[in-house]
């Protein structure tokens, strides 16, 4: 099993080498999947898409962890995003 480690030596993965999923193990994911999970699909801007990627890679976190995170804390705080703020010009 190989681990892989970030600078500060905390371990961020561990994957075994050469290990394939058999075609039983492939559709049970897959039931579990769909049993257990919805898909959200969105369209971002180029811009908007890099800021995200960047902050999550940073922070060591997936994109779909920190987008229902934050949605989550909006959610939790009321939050109302329905009125943009006037920006500094």
């Amino acid at each position: 099993m190989a681990i892989y480690r970030d600078e500060a030596g905390n371990i961020i993965s561990r994957k075994k080498e050469n290990v394939r999923n058999s075609e039983a193990r492939i559709r049970a994911s897959a039931r579990y999947n769909a049993k257990t999970y919805k898909n959200i699909a969105i369209r971002i801007k180029p811009a908007d898409y890099a800021l995200i990627d960047d902050y999550a890679h940073s922070h060591n976190i997936s994109k779909a962890s920190l987008i229902t995170r934050a949605v989550k804390y909006c959610i939790a705080n009321n939050i109302d995003l329905t009125v943009e703020k006037e920006q500094d010009s």
